[in-house]
């Protein structure tokens, strides 16, 4: 978890000290969360108060690592929209489709 953390702030190499126990601390955090739920799904009650302080302070944590929400570009390739301008296909005539399956029986 701690590596995949670093790799997303630009890779442990690129990481002050400061960081790097930062990512410690989130890592030993969404353990214990993840402890947690796992727990709360075999049936053991949950503590709500200590899983709320935990998701907390982890939050507070990973922000100030940086976390941030990255926008995802969901803009259609030039193509792709120009294809979805072009007129659909001619539907059916149910009329004369109706027709001919009675012509058959």
């Amino acid at each position: 978890m701690a590596s995949r953390m670093a790799f997303d702030l630009g890779g442990r190499e690129n990481l002050t000290e400061a960081q790097q126990q930062l990512i410690r601390r989130c890592a030993m955090i969404s353990a214990q969360c993840e402890l947690m739920e796992q727990e709360t799904v075999g049936g053991k009650p949950l503590n709500a108060i200590a899983y709320g302080t935990l998701t907390g302070h982890l939050t507070r944590t990973l922000n100030a690592l940086g976390l941030k929400r990255e926008p995802i570009d969901v803009t259609p390739a030039l193509h792709e929209y120009l294809d979805t301008l072009q007129a659909p296909a001619e539907p059916p005539d149910l009329v004369a489709v109706a027709s001919a399956d009675e012509g058959e029986n």
